[in-house]
């Protein structure tokens, strides 16, 4: 975009602001009552819309072109669901796409695109539009134009998002190759909890359907404890 352009679109930007954000908030209720008809437990769901400094900064990028910003930038709003588990996150997915339109998925961030011996920052983003069905609502009819990034990951995923961040290592190539090592078997550490947590979850439900079983079936040697009681 050229230089000249700036103020002109930032005025633009200033004009739906207060749209964009009313649509925030309707996009994180609709996220929150879908998650919870699914009836899938999540941690937190956080959304923001990107403020005017945020806008102009992200326009004027080196190696950024854009002819129409606002159609172009897709986390103008952005909102992020963390969960427990690993296997919401394909759930959430499902329902992400009966709900909405999906124009961009990008799924290069999972452990099964890398090779065995690379362990990096799993996480599922996409970029969404409100789907027809819904546009025909008149609550939502006037939010035709817009679209938003959804990304969908872990605590322990988000956590070391968190962190990396913190250090300013964006991307692989900031990390320093003397700490490169150090933070990769963090990360495979960070994926072997993930797994394990969700191992621990399933076997809970096991032994709670055992243990309904065992005093139906009238076996009085059951140890107390929470599950039990």
């Amino acid at each position: 975009m050229e230089p000249s352009k700036w103020n002109e679109t930032g005025n633009e930007f200033k004009i739906v602001y207060i749209q964009y954000c009313s649509f925030t908030d309707k996009i994180d209720t609709l996220l929150t009552e879908l998650l919870t008809l699914n009836k899938i437990k999540y941690h937190v769901i956080e959304s923001r819309t990107k403020h005017l400094d945020s806008f102009i900064e992200k326009i004027r990028s080196p190696g950024k072109q854009y002819s129409e910003p606002l159609k172009e930038i897709p986390d103008i709003l952005g909102v992020r669901i963390i969960v427990y588990y690993t296997d919401y996150i394909e759930k959430i997915g499902k329902i992400v796409k009966q709900e909405f339109n999906v124009e961009e998925e990008e799924l290069y961030h999972q452990k099964d695109e890398y090779d065995p011996d690379r362990f990096r920052y799993l996480s599922v983003h996409f970029v969404i539009r409100l789907n027809e069905k819904r546009l025909t609502l008149p609550e939502w009819s006037s939010y035709n134009s817009f679209h938003f990034e959804l990304q969908v990951r872990t605590v322990l995923q988000h956590s070391w998002a968190a962190v990396s961040h913190a250090l300013q290592y964006k991307r692989e190539s900031d990390v320093p190759s003397s700490l490169q090592r150090k933070l990769f078997r963090l990360v495979a550490l960070f994926e072997i909890a993930d797994e394990e947590f969700m191992a621990i979850r399933d076997s809970s439900a096991d032994l709670e359907e055992g243990v309904v079983t065992s005093i139906k079936a009238g076996v009085s040697s059951i140890e107390i404890n929470t599950i039990t009681i």
